[in-house]
């Protein structure tokens, strides 16, 4: 069954995990369903996404029972425009599915002023489909911090990445073990758009070929705990505390069942995440 967008799941105070709401300023998921060209931010930032370059009748797609926007490899982005807090503390969360060998940089979440590379960006995560994962973060005097993980990726599984900044380092995650670090300073402040899945600059195509969902934004660094929360299953900051059920939360990688109920013996789109 299609985990299609539920008539009941709660965000902050309504939320059963709460804690995972809090400095949440860009909260994008596509597996509660399709918005046509828009993407809803639940952060009550109102920090809409925008589909450019996307067709809304093809792009959204059912993976492992629930919605996540495909992006080509061309031109896909999702602009977020430029009010999402990026300067000081910040995390970066999201689930990601390879679908594609290229391109060579995959954006997942960017935050970039101008079209001059890295110095004019705040924060990026981005994947390599072969030599694995990068997040990297430029602090106030343009210095630029930047951690990589040798975890490769494949195509057809659902892959959860968190990037960390916080005032003595830059933390990679990868399904909810750190990967990477480095000493590291602060983002720096600035009103740069805030862009999922597509990025180019005067040199480099960072241009997704991906599967995204449960897309998170930060103006805080997530504790270790907090980004292992994130990693048990897409969408689960969206569980209802009401009707969160009694299971135990597996790892990202095992086949764990929607948190959602109409009923305790009815559980809308069993069947796992991947």
């Amino acid at each position: 069954m299609i985990n299609q967008q539920l008539s009941r799941f709660a965000t902050h105070e309504n939320s059963a995990y709460p804690q995972l709401w809090r400095g949440c300023v860009g909260a994008w998921c596509p597996s509660l369903g399709p918005s046509g060209s828009r993407l809803h931010d639940y952060s009550r930032r109102n920090n809409w996404g925008t589909l450019t370059n996307m067709d809304p009748a093809t792009d959204w797609i059912v993976s492992g029972g629930q919605y996540a926007l495909d992006c080509d490899a061309t031109d896909d982005q999702i602009d977020c425009g430029p009010n999402v807090p990026s300067g000081g503390a910040c995390s970066v969360a999201a689930w990601v599915q390879r679908i594609g060998a290229t391109p060579n940089h995959n954006t997942i979440a960017a935050s970039k002023g101008g079209l001059q590379g890295d110095s004019e960006s705040t924060f990026a995560l981005y994947f390599n489909a072969f030599l694995g994962w990068s997040w990297f973060v430029v602090d106030s005097s343009n210095n630029l911090t930047i951690v990589r993980s040798n975890t490769s990726t494949s195509t057809g599984v659902w892959y959860f990445a968190c990037g960390v900044a916080s005032a003595s380092a830059i933390t990679l995650y990868i399904d909810g073990q750190q990967r990477a670090t480095a000493a590291g300073g602060l983002a720096k402040s600035s009103n740069h758009v805030t862009k999922l899945a597509g990025l180019t600059d005067s040199a480099t195509s960072y241009a997704s070929n991906a599967m995204l969902d449960d897309v998170r934004v930060y103006n805080r660094a997530l504790s270790f705990g907090e980004q292992l929360l994130l990693s048990r299953r897409r969408g689960i900051a969206f569980t209802p505390r009401a009707r969160r059920l009694a299971v135990p939360e597996q790892a990202a990688g095992g086949a764990t069942p929607w948190l959602y109920a109409r009923r305790r013996s009815q559980i809308i789109g069993a069947g796992g995440v991947h």
